[in-house]
């Protein structure tokens, strides 16, 4: 409501912040929109390599924010949660909630807030299953039911059912391409590749096909499906990081416990003599 703030959240939620947006992503959202790909040659020559700290703080100042955010829900979780820990994540979380909410910081944040899986992962953060993380909770749900709007972002023209409906589907169709180029051979991706949509679009049955992949096919799946590069988000490295050296620590007592077979001794041959 007041110029000074929403003059100031334009200037941070511009184009600009899509250099932080996976590449996959990104050129699919540029293809969609005519217009955007001029606007965007513009923005790469200012922005590129900004010369002054304004550019470089309105390029970067988003991203880092959303990073910061989802390191400092992952820290907290390991320890008991302060009262102004918790503050934090509710101011957070608020913010995100008025910038989604208006077109004019709508149009280039969300893309940014759906790139990191914000609400997906907060819902499946240690803090969101803390007793005195009700406002959290609640306050993720507003988030979801913003960024999950039936609105076009650049026009901001209401979306039919059947668009809805064609969009759902085509991530679906998205995922079943990225496994056939990626894995023809796969045998365990084999079928995503062939069923039918319907029989897909349901968590139980993503579960049913996924939990037998190994890290490395998932790693490749985020990236291309849904535009997660692992190794460039901070949080995310730093948990493989802790997976791996779970694992190897697992597999490591796994082998200290495995019983040793005792050396048969071998035999002496008689060498007979001459007498007998």
């Amino acid at each position: 409501e007041q110029e000074f703030v929403r003059e100031c959240c334009l200037r941070l939620t511009g184009l600009q912040s899509w250099f932080h947006l996976n590449d996959l992503h990104r050129e699919k959202l540029l293809s969609i929109n005519k217009k955007l790909p001029a606007f965007w040659k513009k923005v790469q020559k200012k922005y590129a390599e900004p010369k002054t700290s304004q550019a470089k703080h309105e390029r970067n100042f988003m991203a880092e924010l959303l990073d910061e955010f989802l390191a400092s829900l992952e820290e907290f979780g390991e320890r008991e949660l302060a009262v102004e820990e918790l503050s934090y994540l509710e101011r957070c979380l608020e913010l995100m909630i008025d910038l989604l909410d208006q077109l004019p910081t709508r149009r280039f944040f969300r893309p940014l807030l759906v790139d990191k899986h914000i609400v997906v992962r907060c819902k499946g953060s240690k803090v969101a299953q803390l007793p005195e993380a009700r406002l959290v909770n609640q306050l993720l749900g507003i988030l979801r039911y913003y960024e999950n709007f039936e609105i076009d972002d650049t026009t901001g023209k209401p979306l039919t059912r059947r668009e809805v409906t064609d969009l759902h589907y085509d991530r679906l169709q998205l995922l079943q391409r990225v496994c056939f180029q990626e894995f023809p051979q796969n045998p365990s991706l084999k079928q995503i590749m062939l069923i039918n949509v319907a029989n897909l679009d349901t968590r139980e049955a993503l579960l049913e096909h996924f939990q037998a992949l190994p890290l490395e096919v998932l790693k490749v799946l985020c990236a291309k499906v849904c535009y997660l590069d692992v190794s460039k988000d901070p949080t995310l490295a730093a948990m493989e990081q802790k997976v791996r050296e779970a694992i190897e620590a697992q597999e490591k007592a796994e082998a200290a416990e495995e019983p040793k077979e005792p050396k048969k001794k071998k035999r002496k041959k008689k060498v007979k003599t001459e007498e007998e």
